[in-house]
C-alpha cells in the first residue's frame, strides 16, 4: 500500500527538485542551498536523533523560528517516525512548561535567541534531558544544570548523510501544535502525515493556493504554529524555490528579501500585511517587489481597504480561513469564473468572505439547538468544518473533545452565514461577538468599516459590559503616523454613521499608539477586553 507520508515529500523533493534553492536568513546573513543538499542534512540529523535515543512516537520540540534548520526538523523527525512539536514563542513560560510537559518532550532544539527562555523553565521540565542550541558552531553553552548540551551543526557534522527512511504508515502522528490558548490553557492538536500530504497537495491546486515548480515562496506565518500552514510542505512537494526569513523579519526584511529573491508568493495575517504595506508606500518602491503576485492571508478576515490596497499594487490578496484544528487551510475565497464580470465594489465586498472549502472538507451552519440553517446569505449560525484533515479529538483532552465535536462534526466557534454560491462569511467568534440589548453586533464588520476610513490603520471592536444595554462596542483605533492628533473620535463616529445601523455605532473610540497582539499576530482581544471591562461603568 502507498502511504502519502513525510518521507515521500522529502524524496519527491531530492529526486526531482534537487537543483532548486533553499534560501534561509540566520544570524551570519542569508544561507542558500539546494534541496539536495537539505536531503543530506536530514539525513545526518535523522541518525543524530535515532543516537540521541528517539523512537517512534517520542516527542521531539523545537523552538525556533522560519529557518533552514527548523526545515531540516520538520522533516527528519517525522520521517523516523517521531513527533515533532513545534513550541508557540510567543507563549508565556507558563504556558511553554505546560505544553512542553504535556506533549512528554524527550530533546529541545533551541535557536540561540530562545536559550534566555529555556535557561529559566528548564527545572520544571519533567522529561526533557536533552538540549540542542541551532545556531553558529561558536555559540557557548547555555547554563543549564542536568542537561545534556549539543550544538546543532557539531551534532551533524559527525554523522553520515545516508539514512534508509521507513515508510511510515500515513495515519501515524507527525506533528503536535497547541493552540493559542486564548481561552482556558493550550490544547493539543495530533497532525497525521495523511493529513499534511493531502492539505500541502491541495495547496498546489489552481483554485486553491496555486503553488507551483515556478514560483518562489516564502514562508512568513510561523513554522512554530501549525507549520506556517504547512506551506513549506507543499513547496517541497512541487519544488518551489522556498524562502524563510528567519527570526523577527519585520516589514524591511521581507521588502529585500521580496526584492533580491524574485518572491512570488507570500502570506501573513492581516495586522503583519498592513505593517509591511505602510513601509513599502513609505520606504519602498512597487517596482522593486513587482515579482510578487500573491499573498495568502488568514488569521482574521482582511479589511476592504487592505485588499484595494494590495490590488492597486497589483498583488492579489487571497483570503483564506482555517484553525489549528483543521491544519491551517480550510476554506479559500477565489471568485468564480461567472462572477468577474460583477461590479468592482461588489467582488470587493466577496472578496473579505471565508470562501468555499478546499476539496476534501465539508462545511454546514447550525442554530443552537444544532439544526442545520438554509444557505441564504442571511441566516447566522455556528459554523461546522468535517474534513480529510480536521481532527476529530484533542490531545489527551477527551472532555474538551466532548465539547467541540458534534456528530463528527467540529464545533468551529465561529459564528458565519453562507449564502447561495456557498461562499462562507464568518460574522464573528461567539467570543468576539457584541450582544447589545438583546441583538448582535459583528466586531468583525465594525472593524473592517472602520477600517476604510482614510486615517486609519488598524483598528478593534470589543464589547464591553453596559448598564442598560447588556454590552456595547468600544472601538480601539490606531491612526496612520501622518493623522495623528489631527482626527478626533468624533470624526470616526460620524464616518461610521454613515456605514452602519445606529445602534451599531460604539459609545465611544479609544487611540492607542499600539494595539496589543497574541503569540500569532492577531489583536489581543482577551486582553482588551481585561483592560477596558470597566469602561462603561460596570463590571
Amino acid at each position: 500500500m502507498f502511504m502519502l507520508n513525510i518521507r515521500h515529500i522529502l524524496e519527491r523533493a531530492r529526486l526531482y527538485f534537487g537543483k532548486k534553492e533553499i534560501v534561509s536568513r540566520v544570524e551570519e546573513g542569508l544561507f542558500k542551498y539546494t534541496y539536495r543538499d537539505m536531503y543530506g542534512r536530514v539525513c545526518k540529523l535523522a541518525n543524530a536523533l535515532e543516537d540521541l535515543g528517539v523512537k517512534r512516537g517520542d516527542k521531539v520540540a523545537s523552538v525556533a523560528w522560519n529557518t533552514h534548520r527548523h526545515l531540516e526538523l520538520h522533516f527528519a523527525v517525522p520521517s523516523i517516525g517521531g513527533i515533532l512539536h513545534t513550541v508557540n514563542l510567543r507563549y508565556t513560560s507558563e504556558d511553554i512548561i505546560y505544553t512542553v510537559n504535556k506533549a512528554r518532550d524527550k530533546i529541545l532544539f533551541v535557536d540561540q535567541d530562545q536559550i534566555p527562555v529555556i535557561e529559566k523553565i528548564y527545572s520544571n521540565l519533567e522529561t526533557v534531558d536533552t538540549i540542542v542550541i541551532m545556531g553558529l558552531k561558536n555559540v557557548g553553552k547555555p547554563s543549564i544544570d542536568g542537561a545534556k548540551v549539543y550544538n546543532y551543526e557539531h551534532l551533524l557534522d559527525g554523522y553520515r548523510d545516508k539514512y534508509d527512511f521507513p515508510d511510515i504508515d500515513d495515519n501515524s502522528p507527525a506533528i503536535i501544535c497547541f493552540t493559542s490558548g486564548t481561552t482556558g490553557k493550550p490544547k493539543g492538536v495530533l497532525y497525521l502525515h495523511k493529513g499534511i500530504f493531502l492539505v500541502a497537495l491541495a495547496s498546489c491546486l489552481v483554485d486553491t493556493y496555486a503553488i507551483s515548480e515556478r514560483d518562489v515562496v516564502m514562508c512568513v506565518t510561523p513554522m512554530y504554529h501549525i507549520s506556517s500552514w504547512f506551506i513549506p510542505y507543499a513547496a517541497a512537494l512541487v519544488g518551489s524555490k522556498l524562502v524563510l526569513p528567519g527570526m523577527r523579519p519585520k516589514p524591511e526584511v521581507l521588502y529585500n528579501l521580496i526584492k533580491s529573491e524574485g518572491v512570488t508568493i507570500t502570506d501573513g495575517v492581516p495586522t503583519l500585511l498592513i505593517d509591511f504595506l505602510n513601509y513599502v508606500k513609505h520606504f519602498g518602491r512597487i517596482e522593486d517587489i513587482s515579482s510578487l503576485k500573491m499573498i495568502i492571508t488568514g488569521g482574521s478576515a482582511p479589511p476592504k481597504a487592505l485588499i484595494k490596497a494590495y490590488k492597486e499594487l497589483g498583488i492579489e490578496l487571497l483570503h483564506a480561513w482555517g484553525m489549528t484544528e483543521t491544519y491551517a487551510s480550510t476554506t479559500i475565497m477565489r471568485l468564480k469564473s461567472y462572477l468577474e464580470s460583477l461590479p468592482e465594489e461588489v467582488k470587493l465586498e466577496l472578496m473579505t468572505k471565508q470562501g468555499i472549502p478546499f476539496p476534501g472538507n465539508e462545511v454546514m451552519i447550525v442554530d443552537e439547538k444544532g439544526n442545520p440553517l438554509p444557505w441564504d446569505g442571511t441566516s447566522v449560525g455556528e459554523l461546522l468544518v468535517k474534513g480529510a484533515w480536521v481532527i476529530d479529538e484533542y490531545y489527551e483532552d477527551p472532555e474538551t473533545s466532548k465539547k467541540s465535536f458534534y456528530n463528527n462534526w467540529l464545533r468551529t466557534g465561529d459564528l458565519a452565514k453562507i449564502d447561495e454560491e456557498g461562499y462562507i462569511e464568518v460574522v464573528d467568534r461567539i467570543k468576539d461577538v457584541i450582544k447589545s440589548g438583546g441583538e448582535w453586533i459583528s466586531s468583525v464588520k465594525l472593524e473592517d468599516e472602520t477600517m476604510s476610513h482614510p486615517a486609519v490603520l488598524e483598528a478593534v471592536a470589543i464589547a464591553v459590559p453596559h448598564l442598560k444595554w447588556g454590552e456595547r462596542p468600544l472601538l480601539i483605533v490606531k491612526l496612520k503616523p501622518e493623522f495623528h492628533e489631527k482626527v478626533s473620535k468624533e470624526d470616526i463616529i460620524n464616518f461610521l454613521k454613515t456605514k452602519l445601523p445606529k445602534w451599531w455605532i460604539p459609545d465611544d473610540v479609544v487611540f492607542l499608539e499600539e494595539i496589543p497582539r497574541t503569540g500569532t499576530g492577531k489583536f489581543d482581544k482577551k486582553l482588551l477586553r481585561e483592560r477596558f471591562k470597566n469602561y462603561y461603568g460596570k463590571e
